[in-house]
């Protein structure tokens, strides 16, 4: 009898307080009051224009050390980016790999911009620099950039 009235007494304080946080986040989500924004401090920098410098003095304590730091920092003029201009690489596909029974030498057949070379390791055929030969891909070089190229 007690652990039955106890259960139930739980189970309704669960149902209660569950009860309460969903009806808080109801009333959350569906206020259609929106809260005015205090514009005061926003309104303090209209003033001030991008130009201007300014000088931040951090002399707080150092929370660490206990020591007072003296640090100035001022803003300087962001600086422009520079372009960088993207490496325009030839059109290279892997088309497959040929092995010499008699050296054992691996070679790879290559196509650089629609021409079918057959290369060896550290071979160099139009500024393309074959680096490793795997069996289902190839790392080429050009112009001091490598890529791995697959099947």
């Amino acid at each position: 009898m007690k652990s039955k009235r106890a259960v139930f007494i739980l189970l309704l304080l669960v149902i209660i307080i569950w009860g309460l946080i969903a009806y808080r986040i109801y009333s959350t989500i569906k206020s259609d009051e929106i809260s005015p924004i205090k514009n005061d401090f926003v309104n303090n920098f209209e003033s001030v224009s991008p130009n201007e410098d300014f000088k931040l003095v951090a002399n707080y304590r150092d929370p660490f050390l206990g020591k007072l730091m003296d640090v100035n920092v001022t803003r300087s003029k962001a600086k422009v980016p520079v372009a960088i201009i993207p490496l325009q690489w030839p059109e290279i596909k892997y088309k497959g790999i040929i092995k010499n029974q008699q050296s054992s030498k691996l070679l790879v057949m290559v196509s650089i911009n629609g021409k079918e070379k057959i290369m060896k390791a550290d071979q160099t055929i139009d500024q393309v620099t074959l680096s490793k030969i795997y069996r289902d891909s190839i790392i080429v070089i050009f112009k001091n950039e490598k890529r791995t190229l697959g099947k």
